[in-house]
């Protein structure tokens, strides 16, 4: 879904990112290989940053894992992936 308020403030808001979750149902290698999860998208000309996106792994024992923004691992059955993609930048100084 949406992530609500993700997106810079501005006279041109930016837009919000998504929020994906994969489940795995057996052990598969993974690679992501993503942006902005270190500096959020910029905003222009007076407008805010949006927020910077992550990637998280969640193992089936409960432990939480950030795997940044270019990674390779092995999920297991009963891993969560959760990719969060970041707001874009708004454009303008909100007014």
């Amino acid at each position: 879904g949406l992530r609500e308020g993700s997106g810079g403030k501005g006279l041109h808001p930016g837009g919000d990112g998504l929020e994906r979750e994969l489940f795995f149902r057996r052990a598969l290698n993974v690679s992501v290989l993503t942006e902005r999860r270190c500096r959020e998208p910029f905003g222009l000309c007076g407008g805010g940053h949006g927020v910077k996106g992550v990637n998280l792994l969640l193992r089936k024992d409960g432990r939480l894992i950030n795997l940044g923004g270019k990674n390779e691992c092995t999920c297991n059955e009963g891993d969560t992936l959760r990719i969060c993609t970041p707001g874009g930048g708004a454009y303008g100084a909100p007014q």
